[in-house]
């Protein structure tokens, strides 16, 4: 049985981060082991993001009253303490996003900066190439699918990008595309209601993590 809460998606800029003082705040708040982790990682950038992500993490986990800290499997994969909420954790400087949910889910930026076009030619099905030839080979678009393809591997794992299609979302399903300037942000999560807050970095690492905006749908 699945504990009754809403799925919750939390979103920030997390580029103060770039600021050593507000770095070190960062890894004042979370586990030693947490550290360990965050500081094994190279380049500086890949640092930075997964503290701001695991932040995230953490602040969510908690306003939830899940039990369990955040921890990965060996092929990467993030879990909290013994499963009974499922999470999904994405992100793309200088943002980071993170939703937990009683069901399987999947989160996911990706800049349009990137050229797709040959992920396009091999790993976009037949029915995603037509979409896309009906507007145009718009390149928000193609970031767009680009960004749902990765929430649906995060969702389910599929063993061929070619063999599912994310122009409609799986039956019981919904896509949710937010605003970004110049970046793609999608998130694959039961059609079901749910909460989505921004957070200001710099009011969570000075303590007032309740200065959220807050939207429910």
């Amino acid at each position: 049985m699945h504990k009754v809460f809403d799925t919750n998606i939390l979103f920030s800029d997390i580029s103060l981060l770039n600021d050593d003082f507000y770095y070190q705040k960062a890894l004042n708040k979370i586990s030693n082991k947490q550290k360990l982790s965050i500081e094994a990682k190279k380049p500086q950038e890949d640092r930075l993001l997964s503290l701001g992500a695991l932040l995230l993490a953490n602040i969510l986990i908690a306003k939830m009253a899940i039990d369990g800290e955040l921890y990965h499997d060996a092929n990467g994969k993030p879990h909290i303490g013994n499963d009974e909420a499922y999470i999904s954790i994405t992100h793309c400087y200088p943002y980071a996003a993170v939703v937990i949910s009683p069901y399987p889910c999947g989160i996911d930026i990706e800049t349009e900066s990137v050229d797709f076009r040959q992920i396009v030619k091999h790993y976009y099905t037949p029915e995603e190439k037509a979409y896309l030839s009906q507007n145009n080979d718009d390149q928000r678009l193609i970031t767009k699918l680009w960004s749902r393809k990765e929430c649906y591997i995060k969702y389910d794992k599929p063993q061929d990008l070619r063999t599912f299609s994310v122009v409609n979302p799986p039956d019981g399903y919904q896509y949710i595309s937010f605003e970004l300037p110049a970046y793609a942000f999608e998130v694959l999560i039961k059609d079901l209601p749910f909460i989505q807050e921004t957070i200001n970095i710099d009011n969570l690492l000075n303590g007032d993590e309740n200065n959220r905006q807050r939207s429910a749908r």
